[in-house]
């Protein structure tokens, strides 16, 4: 029977095979605005330049890859300057080549699910760590896959299922931003962004005594979904 999820799933696989050769970069928001402004001419530093330029040549010779993240597609909304928003969406395309991490909550979801297939199955039996961490920029977007319809034929909605997925995969980052958020869904965006980071600090101070190390945390986590499943 077609499983839209193992249908997916396929997809990521082809996706982290893909690319699990290549050099991975992560640019946080600061650097992708010195590639913009280098772009731009704004910023004519001889070594931002050269990195700029190198950074282009290898992506082009498939030698590298810069992803990008939930994280940074919000921030690259409060970008007031519609040429630099324009030219950092460029370059972000060109780099990442419509690839991002997995979200947050659902990457450590699945390293705490690698860790238990790694112990119990072996590590030989499994997928490297980081060949299902990556997926399409369209995964941003939230829901990728079409619930099938109750009037239609398992046929026909597979069909439905399989053409929008495909359709959705090959959505690229240009297209996504080019919609831009009008200044009131702006606003939301980074209001909850603030009010998350609140409660986080919140948090950490609360359960600091608790938490002291990394190990703990992890110990924590693994044992909260035991509990959870």
């Amino acid at each position: 029977m077609f499983s839209i999820d193992e249908y997916m799933k396929e997809h990521r696989l082809k996706l982290g095979k893909s690319i699990k050769n290549r050099f991975k970069i992560y640019l946080d928001t600061k650097y992708w605005g010195y590639l913009c402004d280098v772009a731009l001419g704004k910023n004519t530093d001889e070594n931002l330049i050269e990195i700029y330029n190198l950074l282009i040549k290898l992506s082009k010779e498939k030698k590298i890859i810069c992803p990008l993240s939930y994280r940074l597609y919000s921030e690259l909304f409060k970008q007031k300057d519609i040429n630099r928003f324009n030219e950092t969406t460029k370059i972000m395309e060109l780099l990442s080549e419509n690839i991002i991490i997995m979200f947050e909550m659902e990457l450590i979801e699945y390293e705490l699910l690698y860790f238990l297939y790694e112990n119990l199955k072996g590590k030989n039996l499994i997928y490297e760590s980081d060949i299902f961490v990556w997926t399409k920029v369209c995964d941003i977007l939230g829901a990728i896959n079409f619930e099938p319809l109750p009037f239609l034929s398992n046929e026909n909605n597979e069909f439905i299922q399989k053409k929008y997925f495909e359709d959705i995969w090959k959505y690229s980052f240009s297209q996504l931003v080019s919609n831009k958020l009008d200044e009131e869904k702006e606003l939301i965006l980074i209001n909850s962004t603030k009010n998350m980071v609140n409660i986080i600090n919140k948090e950490k101070v609360e359960f600091e005594h608790e938490l002291k190390t990394q190990h703990k945390v992890y110990m924590s986590e693994i044992a909260g979904l035991l509990t959870a499943k």
